[in-house]
């Protein structure tokens, strides 16, 4: 199904499918759903006879940010059947992870990442999917080789404001959300809403993600809708760590996606694998 529109000049506008474009790039729908989602393509969300859909401009899966499509041909297995995973550092660096914390994240050693990135070895296909699933790319992407990445330069880091007595701010939002919303995982880094998820359940994984929607929806309606960052009484060092705190909510609903995909690959029952698969799609 492709849908032509015009342009502000006039000219024809040729749009296309999610499966379509993954047909045209040569990856995975899901692949696809994620570049859109982060602004990797022009596309709009229209309505269907079968629902929502995202029509993609076929001219931005050439352009832009779309380079960063894998090239050639995947690497064919080893000897064995291991598979070598020549983009892993590119992905990598993408994602703006070191060794350590895709290790951490995967739950293998930072030395065997150090040794796949190097071609020293490859991995069996379950672990080569959990990386994909940890870095939100299709296998195939890891599999095709990219010139950058042996570059070993990795995209600049955002810079992060030095928030005085961030511990204390954080302790008090944790009250605050508590008593509002029942929840403050809106308070915590990152790895501590990894570390809740791994020593619960899949119900407590999605119980999270929920939880977290709500807090979104409580601090932006209070912080932003309400005014209060416009206080000219709040004291600046507070007013930057909530700005910080709505900043990081953006990763909504990437950290969310992780979140089910890491539960999802622990899950034995198959009651719970279906749930976390249904919760996953519907965030792309």
């Amino acid at each position: 199904m492709t849908e032509n529109g015009a342009d502000n000049a006039g000219g024809a506008i040729e749009r296309v499918t999610v499966a379509e474009a993954a047909a045209l790039l040569g990856c995975h729908p899901n692949t696809v759903r994620y570049r859109v989602m982060a602004g990797m393509y022009r596309a709009e969300k229209i309505d269907t006879e079968h629902g929502p859909t995202w029509m993609i401009e076929r001219e931005s899966l050439t352009s832009g940010d779309s380079k960063e499509v894998s090239v050639g041909e995947p690497e064919p297995p080893l000897r064995g059947g291991s598979l070598p995973l020549p983009g892993l550092k590119h992905w990598r660096l993408r994602r703006r992870l070191n060794q350590k914390e895709l290790a951490r994240r995967a739950g293998l050693a930072n030395d065997y990442i150090s040794r796949i990135e190097l071609g020293r070895r490859g991995c069996n296909p379950e672990t080569a999917q959990l990386l994909a699933d940890v870095l939100q790319v299709d296998l195939e992407d890891l599999r095709r080789r990219r010139e950058d990445a042996l570059e070993g330069k990795a995209p600049p880091k955002p810079s992060r404001t030095r928030i005085p007595y961030r511990n204390v701010h954080q302790a008090y939002l944790r009250l605050i959300l508590k008593e509002a919303v029942g929840s403050a995982y809106a308070a915590m880094d990152e790895w501590e809403i990894e570390e809740h998820c791994e020593e619960g359940t899949w119900e407590d994984t999605l119980e999270a993600i929920r939880a977290r929607k709500r807090e979104i929806e409580f601090l932006r309606e209070a912080l932003e809708d309400g005014g209060a960052l416009r206080d000219p009484d709040l004291p600046e060092d507070v007013r930057t760590f909530l700005d910080s705190v709505l900043g990081s909510l953006g990763s909504f609903p990437d950290l969310d996606i992780h979140l089910l995909a890491m539960a999802r690959r622990r899950e034995p029952t198959e009651e719970g694998h279906e749930a976390l698969t249904k919760a996953m799609r519907e965030l792309l």
